[in-house]
């Protein structure tokens, strides 16, 4: 299968009931952060430096985006919601969220690391620059080509973890 090509059709396979589909990558994100990557066009996300080498088997594989079971405080929900506006995305409101499950895939293209250049990331080994309002931590990952899907209740893990999921 291509690797570019959506994970999203392995939801579909049809197995025998009782039986287990093919085991999906997915990354953990807290709303409204994982809605924004599946519908708000955030094609960064930030992680520390350690989280990116420890999840570098995403790389330029789809994975799914989880949004985590946990539900933001609505002071930190206002605060991401102030800064979604002030660059013209408009966020659903905190209970129209879905939480504990998979929302959506998104292509890993590549790592970003700060260079020390004050506002600019690197992307990769590569000299190519990156201006993103969604850039702003020590390091992330470049995404692209969001699809969301059909909500898939999963408990999320820290850093890459395989969804398991009956197919009836």
């Amino acid at each position: 299968m291509d690797k570019s090509r959506s994970a999203l059709t392995q939801v579909k396979l049809r197995t025998r009931p009782g039986k287990r589909s093919k085991s999906l990558k997915a990354i953990s994100i807290r709303q409204p952060w994982a809605w924004a990557v599946i519908y708000g066009g955030k094609d960064i996300e930030n992680r520390s430096i350690s989280a990116v080498r420890n999840m570098r088997a995403a790389l330029g594989q789809r994975v799914y985006v989880h949004a985590g079971v946990r539900i933001c405080s609505a002071p930190m929900f206002e605060e991401a919601a102030d800064f979604m506006r002030s660059i013209g995305v408009e966020p659903p409101g905190r209970e129209d969220l879905q939480y504990g499950g998979v929302i959506g895939s998104v292509f890993v293209e590549n790592a970003i690391f700060p260079s020390r250049r004050k506002g600019v990331c690197v992307v990769g080994d590569s000299d190519k620059r990156l201006k993103s309002p969604w850039y702003g931590g020590d390091a992330g990952f470049l995404l692209r080509d969001p699809k969301p899907c059909r909500f898939i209740s999963a408990r999320g893990q820290l850093g890459l973890f395989t969804v398991k999921r009956r197919v009836s």
